[in-house]
């Protein structure tokens, strides 16, 4: 259940269309897994379920799938839930959310895509997600600079010169 307040409603506003949809896939994915908030980790298993994204593709560079992610958390959907609602985002996811915004706007962007999602999970090292990324054997750092770099060149070519 994602907050309904009107900053909230705004970064909405600027997601792209993936960026919309993999929010979506977090939040159906904790509810599977029975999860009473959205956390980092969702937010991860949320971009990689939204294939064909820039994060997804990101991610499976460095080998990272959504079935692998979700066997690395112990996250396997169960054949019955009860659905008590969710509790909408962690702190942590809040802040993620907002930062991935932020990250936006500091490459020049309008909109706020999966990469930026991505990016901004990187960035926060003790956040679940990163912890997870690197208990996978991912070299978050690496990756971290990838996608900075990705996000320079997108800017560059999105100013025209």
């Amino acid at each position: 259940m994602m907050p309904q307040t009107p900053d909230f409603q705004e970064f909405l506003n600027h997601l792209t269309n993936n960026g919309l949809t993999s929010l979506k896939h977090a939040d159906a994915i904790s509810r599977a897994a029975g999860s009473a908030y959205i956390g980092t980790e969702h937010l991860l298993l949320g971009l990689l379920a939204q294939e064909g994204s820039m994060a997804s593709k990101i991610l499976e560079g460095v080998g990272v799938n959504l079935e692998r992610a979700r066997l690395a958390l112990n996250l396997t959907p169960k054949t019955l839930v009860i659905n008590m609602g969710g509790k909408g985002l962690s702190e942590t996811a809040k802040l993620t959310l907002k930062m991935a915004w932020e990250i936006a706007q500091e490459f020049n962007q309008d909109y706020c895509g999966t990469e930026h999602i991505l990016y901004s999970i990187l960035t926060q090292k003790n956040a679940r997600a990163t912890t997870l990324l690197r208990d996978m054997g991912v070299d978050v750092d690496r990756l971290s600079s990838e996608v900075e770099q990705y996000l320079n060149r997108q800017q560059f070519e999105e100013s025209g010169s």
